[in-house]
């Protein structure tokens, strides 16, 4: 391990308290610088590539990606999504690999749905492990969410961005609007989630209790 190397790895296993307090200089949280992004896109891409891991562009990446034919401007990270039983078999492996190629990994490593939180030059990138269960097999899970299966393995979608081709779940029309309602064609810069995220896709009870409350709030007013 280089010298560099190993001061990646060091922030990387900050305490959270520590991490919150430096943060910022790794993540820009206001909004998507698109050379950046691109890079790291790219390299997140050729990592994976390295361990087969077969991978989808998910949330405001892919609804970036096919409204507009780029990342969102005011997006504050790129989503992804991966199988997590393919993902957690390397998982260590893959997060030294993301780490000789300049990233900072944050990981939880769990026995499902396992994610990484990567930063390069002020640029997050999520990779979630998703899974099936036998209580609901038409639908694949994260810790919080959950989708129709067919978005993933039946429908998805091949997107060239900058002569390399991404997996959007799809029909992507049909995935975009089950995350975000009807509202995902029309552009709009809401830092709010739940502003712009449909029920439908969230299974944590508090995130809809949440959700919700939120919305009678605004019918109150």
């Amino acid at each position: 391990m280089t010298k560099d190397e190993a001061e990646r790895y060091k922030i990387g296993k900050l305490p959270r308290q520590e991490w919150d307090q430096v943060i910022h200089e790794f993540w820009d949280k206001t909004g998507i610088d698109e050379d950046n992004a691109t890079e790291a896109l790219f390299k997140v891409d050729d990592c994976l590539k390295q361990k087969g891991l077969k991978y989808w562009l998910c949330y405001g990446t892919a609804l970036g990606f096919y409204r507009d034919g780029n990342f969102i401007p005011w997006d504050d990270d790129i989503d992804i999504h991966t199988v997590a039983s393919d993902y957690e078999a390397v998982f260590d492996e893959i997060k030294k690999i993301f780490i000789e190629n300049g990233f900072i990994v944050r990981a939880v490593k769990r026995d499902y749905s396992s994610k990484m939180s990567l930063f390069y030059k002020k640029i997050k990138i999520q990779i979630q492990g998703i899974y099936e269960t036998d209580e609901e097999p038409d639908m694949i899970q994260t810790k919080l969410f959950k989708y129709p299966k067919k978005f993933y393995y039946d429908k998805a979608e091949k997107y060239n961005y900058k002569g390399r081709d991404f997996l959007l779940p799809g029909p992507a029309n049909e995935y975009l609007t089950f995350c975000y309602d009807e509202s995902w064609n029309k552009p709009q810069n809401l830092s709010d989630w739940r502003d712009y995220m449909n029920i439908d896709q969230i299974k944590d009870v508090n995130w809809r209790i949440s959700l919700v409350n939120h919305n009678a709030n605004k019918k109150n007013k």
